[in-house]
């Protein structure tokens, strides 16, 4: 028997075609995806599922690549304020034509 191990049970691979309520349990021990969040990835396109014998197989690595293409991407450090520049100028300091300079 090719694939299977010394108990009779089938070697999982990252590349064994499984039925997609075993997959999602597999790639996702906790529960977080189910048979039908995998069929609702492949009908928006995202490839995640293959069709042997007219059912639904899934393979880990095909559950890695949507998770790879899904993965939140972090936001960009928001940027520092600038503070408007100080009004200091030449303005500030001239003096009108014939003022007479105060003397401290």
């Amino acid at each position: 028997m090719r694939g299977a191990s010394m108990t009779g049970a089938p070697e999982i691979t990252r590349t064994t075609p499984l039925r997609l309520a075993k997959a999602g349990a597999l790639a996702f021990p906790d529960g977080g995806m189910m048979a039908s969040s995998l069929r609702r990835a492949h009908d928006r396109g995202r490839r995640v599922t293959e069709f042997v014998t007219g059912k639904e197989h899934a393979t880990l690595n095909a559950i890695d690549r949507v998770r790879k293409r899904c993965r939140a991407q972090p936001k960009a450090p928001p940027r520092p304020r600038r503070c408007p520049p100080q009004r200091r100028g030449p303005h500030r300091h001239r003096r009108a034509i014939g003022q007479p300079v105060a003397r401290v």
